[in-house]
């Protein structure tokens, strides 16, 4: 049988902190990129991945920034970069 509990506290949602690893907010003018290397992994997903995050970020923060995600090949990872 399951116990009620009574009186414990709800923890606070911990983040892993990726969203202010990325500089997205950092980029002030029109053309400012951002490079992240790719660990060897699928570049794709990682593209979708710091995409998502930075968007996030941009959300969050109610930044009227627009940016764009590409990868690139040399070095193999993605650029991020501010188009608005």
């Amino acid at each position: 049988m399951i116990s009620i509990d009574k009186g414990i506290k709800i923890p606070i949602i911990r983040t892993l902190g990726r969203a202010q690893k990325y500089p997205v907010l950092d980029l002030k003018k029109v053309g400012d990129s951002f490079f992240v290397k790719n660990g060897g992994g699928d570049n794709l997903k990682l593209q979708r991945t710091i995409s998502a995050i930075c968007i996030m970020r941009i959300k969050k923060n109610k930044s009227k920034i627009k940016i764009t995600v590409r990868q690139v090949d040399n070095p193999i990872g993605v650029r991020v970069w501010r188009v608005k």
